[in-house]
């Protein structure tokens, strides 16, 4: 969703690192759609998945747009990063709800904190529990009964077994503390969807005037933590403290 890519870019931009030549991690990179961005803004990226077939992808993608010089692709589990060195990098991405879908965050995030230098960032994202995602994650109340008191979806085809977890913002901050990642700021995602129907944003949308309304007021209504519950996704800034 554009309005949503936009305002996590806003963010990003503010914690890119000085040195242009320093690597970032992107953990669960997808098809490259953060690395790639960083590549054009100039920025050196390794660009890490689970999947294979997801890699592949990516590498076309990244070939494609002429970034490969810029960008390194290598498959690991975000919960698994004995790989790379301690103390490695100075901005981690996490974007596209990693740490819901890889099974133990708690794991992951120890070893984010590991590679992270003193002071580096994290940016992430996670499912948000109080939203259910209008039906995708809960065809019956069993399931919104098991989701709101534990946290725990999955998805709507049953195809794949993996558990999602869906967090609230007071999990997610205290899992982040645990590990010695110090919150800086969290946000709600994907507001304007979430408060107005789909039907009215899709015929509305492709108005590049009202399109740009919708991304600003999207950013204005970030900031009040009253609605930090509201969006589809809870986003997160967070410093390493170690």
């Amino acid at each position: 969703m554009v309005i949503q890519r936009e305002n996590l870019w806003y963010i990003v931009k503010k914690y890119l690192p000085a040195d242009r030549k320093a690597p970032i991690l992107d953990l669960g990179g997808g098809t490259g759609l953060w690395s790639m961005r960083l590549a054009q803004a100039g920025y050196h990226t390794i660009l890490t998945d689970i999947s294979p077939g997801v890699l592949k992808r990516a590498k076309e993608n990244i070939k494609e747009k002429g970034l490969s010089e810029k960008i390194k692709i290598e498959q690991a589990d975000i919960c698994d990063l004995g790989k790379y060195k301690e103390s490695s990098f100075a901005l981690v991405l996490a974007l596209g709800d990693p740490l819901s879908y890889c099974g133990n965050a708690k794991k992951a995030l120890k070893g984010i904190a590991r590679v992270l230098k003193k002071h580096g960032i994290l940016i992430g994202d996670v499912e948000n529990r109080y939203k259910i995602f209008d039906g995708r994650r809960a065809s019956a109340w069993k399931d919104a009964k098991r989701i709101l008191s534990e946290g725990t979806a999955f998805w709507p085809d049953r195809k794949n077994p993996a558990p999602i977890h869906q967090f609230t913002p007071t999990e997610l901050e205290g899992l982040l503390g645990e590990n010695d990642l110090q919150v800086i700021n969290m946000y709600p995602s994907n507001l304007v969807w979430s408060l107005v129907s789909s039907e009215l944003i899709q015929h509305e949308i492709r108005s590049e005037k009202v399109l740009k309304e919708m991304i600003n007021l999207e950013r204005k209504l970030r900031g009040d933590k009253h609605l930090l519950g509201c969006g589809f996704e809870i986003q997160f800034v967070a410093k390493n403290q170690n």
